[in-house]
């Protein structure tokens, strides 16, 4: 069995992709079974609007280790109060600032996807790029060119989630939003006017909200993509590497076992490729529904097996096993995602309470839910820390040698998503 489909795109992606051991299908593949139409995209872009991102990847550099230091070293400078100094490093920023409004004009679409030639591998460093122009702009005093460039974050967060991104590139296009919002909480604690940025910031928030929509085309795409890569034959290499992952990402009682212990499991790629297309079905209605993470069918399988032995000596076994037993990144990213995101709300109506002088209570909130339980946030007022709990459901304590909790913006607390509500800038400043 090709299990490349049932492993998931970001599975996939983040054990591969970075390695390029993904490649694209063999032209004698098999054809992948007919999509139902609840898989079928809303709106289909026209032909041709795959090559924007195509050209958009052309025109920013290459990714590579030593990009990556001075990114964050100029990010980090900047965030200390220090300005970057580096002219060939802004000009080059604002060259792919400038690129990417020319290109990333609607209709887009995101080409076939393959991890050894994904067109989303850049948009980290676009993202980085305009953050750190941003705030330079910010120290220089011109918060107007600074807005332009959040509002650039969010549109194009926006156009991109609405390209038909499989699921793994929606969640990186996403990022923009982030980065945007890390921004605008980190200026209000040094605006000389706090109410009239928050005001504008709530702006920013009305006219890009979360789209559910968005998020269900995503889960859409990774179906088709784990459909079509089902039939896709995989190479010896492939093969090894996929089984020794499975093998890794079991739970208990199947978490010692080995790739030789799955590779001689019966596999049916039919009864596969019927699997995902319910789950995905089951999955949509539950993101409709507005039902927690943790009361999601298929992340709370009803296992059919017990031993090694049950799974042997059932038409797919394999498939069955890594189903009711596997992990997969999908429904973590995907809590975390729709997590920040309201935490993002939070954040504002907090700061929106404390403007109109009224108190920071659980009740206050009692309408924006944990996205993983449905329980009431949780808040440390104290801290001005609000928190989703992870898939797990559990409140998890900073891990050994994790960063220290940052004074303002989004960060996670082992699988909890949480946010640090800024505090008002000072009269003084």
């Amino acid at each position: 069995m090709n299990i490349r489909g049932i492993l998931s795109a970001p599975l996939v992606f983040l054990t591969f992709g970075a390695y390029g051991l993904i490649h694209a299908a063999p032209e004698n593949g098999a054809a992948p079974p007919a999509i139902p139409d609840e898989l079928k995209p809303a709106v289909t872009a026209p032909a041709g609007s795959e090559t924007k991102l195509r050209r958009l990847k052309e025109a920013l550099d290459e990714p590579n280790p030593k990009l990556t230091a001075t990114l964050r070293e100029a990010r980090l400078s900047l965030l200390t109060g220090k300005p970057v100094t580096d002219t060939e490093l802004l000009g080059k920023l604002r060259t792919w600032h400038q690129a990417a409004n020319r290109i990333l004009q609607p209709p887009l679409a995101f080409p076939e996807w393959s991890a050894h030639d994904s067109q989303v591998v850049t948009l980290p460093y676009l993202y980085d790029g305009c953050k750190i122009l941003a705030l330079q702009a910010r120290m220089d005093g011109d918060r107007q060119t600074a807005d332009k460039i959040v509002g650039d974050l969010l549109r194009w967060s926006r156009d991109l989630s609405n390209a038909n991104p499989i699921f793994v590139e929606f969640v990186i296009a996403n990022n923009g939003r982030k980065r945007a919002f890390e921004f605008l909480f980190c200026d209000l604690k040094r605006h000389p006017e706090p109410v009239v940025r928050l005001s504008q910031i709530a702006k920013f928030a009305s006219d890009y909200p979360p789209d559910t929509a968005a998020r269900i085309e995503s889960l859409k795409s990774d179906a088709r993509w784990a459909l079509a890569y089902l039939q896709r034959e995989e190479t010896k290499e492939e093969s090894e590497l996929n089984l020794k992952f499975a093998a890794a990402s079991l739970k208990p009682p199947f978490d010692k076992l080995t790739a030789d212990d799955l590779r001689g499991l019966p596999s049916d790629d039919a009864a596969e490729s019927k699997r995902i297309i319910e789950h995905t079905i089951q999955d949509i209605a539950c993101l409709k529904a507005g039902t927690p993470m943790m009361k999601w069918p298929t992340l709370n399988p009803k296992p059919t097996g017990h031993t090694l032995a049950d799974y042997a000596n059932r038409p797919n076994g394999l498939g069955d096993l890594l189903a009711e037993y596997g992990t997969s990144p999908t429904y973590t990213m995907l809590a975390s995602l729709i997590s920040h995101d309201l935490l993002i709300t939070a954040c504002i109506r907090w700061l929106e309470l404390e403007r109109d002088g009224k108190p920071i209570t659980p009740e206050a909130f009692a309408d924006l839910t944990d996205p993983a339980d449905g329980k009431p946030l949780e808040l440390d007022i104290q801290a001005r820390v609000i928190r989703c709990r992870g898939i797990d459901g559990k409140h998890d304590t900073p891990e050994p040698g994790a960063s220290p909790k940052p004074d303002v913006g989004a960060f996670m607390q082992g699988n909890d998503p949480c946010i640090a509500v800024p505090r008002w800038a000072k009269s003084s400043e």
